[in-house]
């Protein structure tokens, strides 16, 4: 399922797809998404107007891949 997220501590949205509680997030479409992102680092996600904690799980080639806590 297709929504937009939130990251407060980056002031940014992105499109991602949602299944579960896995979160990928694609490049294409999402050029300002941050970059210097760290696997195993945790983020704070919008989501439904719902804050949540998600985890990067996988370097980014091609797409981000994280994991809501």
């Amino acid at each position: 399922m297709k929504k937009t997220i939130y990251l407060p501590q980056f002031d940014k949205k992105a499109e991602a797809e949602i299944f579960g509680k896995k979160i990928t997030v694609r490049y294409e479409g999402n050029e300002s998404f941050p970059r210097n992102l760290k696997v195993k680092e945790q983020f704070y996600v919008v989501i439904d107007g719902e804050e949540k904690v998600m985890v990067l799980t996988r370097n980014a080639i091609g797409s981000w891949h994280f994991s809501l806590l």
